[in-house]
């Protein structure tokens, strides 16, 4: 949730709250309660904020004083702790990743390419044709990050172009026949890399549990 519409959206509730007629209003309930909807507004936003003084900006604005900050320069403030904390997480994905493929590779079965940055072990072997450069291959997939979130729906099935593909699972994907299984483990330099799939996922190991159904949709 942006900055701005956490500082607005309580206030429009509390407005709506007070525009209704109520045979009777609890205001220390209603208080506790605003307070709370405040604070874990701000918690999902990962400010982590410092209790004494959010009520003393409270009760100073109760009090007619003016604010430390000016609202520009709250924004920005809080813009630039957001960006911190993104370079700060995207190292810390970043350094796990690695690790991990480091780690993976060791292992029986697994065979690296890209460098060791798209690695795969066969589930399941397959028969007939191979998937082929430029081709449209129908898969069944499931895709995780490395917090083992599901990062769409699992089981999922579509074609795929290849020259639209992730580079990672383009590279996964070459050489796969029908009815073959594998479980593709992507850096994310060849996958998401620092934009990731939202602001908390920068920088993710993925890793696809994915079949060929059929090498071309094109045939």
């Amino acid at each position: 949730m942006k900055m701005k519409t956490l500082l607005v959206v309580p206030f429009l509730i509390f407005s709506s709250l007070c525009a209704e007629e109520q045979a009777e209003v609890d205001v220390s309930l209603i208080s506790e309660a605003f307070g709370h909807m405040l604070y874990k507004g701000f918690e999902k936003d990962t400010i982590k904020l410092n209790l004494e003084k959010f009520a003393r900006g409270m009760e100073n604005a109760a009090a007619g004083k003016e604010s430390p900050l000016l609202r520009k320069e709250l924004i920005e403030a809080y813009q630039s702790d957001q960006e911190k904390k993104f370079k700060i997480l995207c190292a810390e994905n970043l350094k796990h990743a690695e690790e991990f493929l480091a780690s993976n590779a060791k292992k029986e079965g697994i065979v690296s390419l890209e460098g060791g940055k798209v690695q795969y072990q066969v589930i399941s072997s397959g028969s007939g044709p191979s998937v082929k450069p430029h081709s449209s291959p129908l898969i069944c997939c499931s895709v995780k990050d490395s917090n083992d979130f599901d990062v769409f729906s699992p089981n999922l099935t579509e074609p795929i172009s290849l020259d639209e593909a992730l580079p990672g699972l383009e590279a996964g994907l070459l050489g796969m026949k029908e009815g073959e299984k594998r479980i593709l483990y992507i850096h994310p330099d060849l996958a998401y890399q620092e934009k990731g799939l939202s602001t908390s996922r920068p920088n993710m190991l993925i890793t696809f549990e994915i079949e060929v159904l059929k090498t071309d949709t094109r045939n």
